[in-house]
């Protein structure tokens, strides 16, 4: 899929929009600049803040997020995969109790907070994993079914 083309896209498509806004308020037309190179630099924001705050260099993370754990592609039992996402504390905990039926997961020091799974991530990573390996992914789609 060519992520840039279509982002580049999108990004002019903003311009172009903001544009119009500026001609009806100032009567002046604008110059409009997008270029793949710029989109694709503008996509790599995550890298340059790991680099610019942390002085981390860039690394490659496979489906995983750099900074978010649980954040990434798992096997299910049956051969399935499964995109999971918990962004925040909240979603985490919703995510331990009510789907993975694991509520000890809250309590457990190394992954109250996602710093701590951040740190953490490797055995949270097999813990959840182990669990989705218990049932296909089906199962798991349902058990996600009105949990926000």
């Amino acid at each position: 899929m060519a992520v840039t083309d279509i982002s580049t896209g999108l990004y002019a498509h903003g311009a172009i929009l903001a544009a119009l806004l500026s001609r009806q308020q100032t009567g002046k037309g604008v110059w409009i600049d997008c270029n793949l190179f710029e989109t694709q630099i503008a996509g790599l924001a995550n890298v340059a803040s790991a680099w610019l705050i942390a002085g981390r260099e860039g690394a490659r993370n496979g489906t995983s997020h750099p900074s978010i754990v649980p954040y990434q592609v798992f096997p299910c039992g049956g051969g399935g995969l499964l995109m999971l996402g918990a962004g925040n504390d909240r979603q985490f905990s919703k995510l331990a109790i009510n789907v993975l039926k694991q509520p000890h997961l809250v309590d457990d020091p190394r992954f109250s907070t996602n710093t701590l799974r951040v740190q953490h991530r490797e055995e949270l990573v097999r813990i959840i994993t182990d669990t989705l390996m218990k049932e296909d992914r089906e199962y798991w789609l349902n058990a996600f079914t009105g949990q926000g």
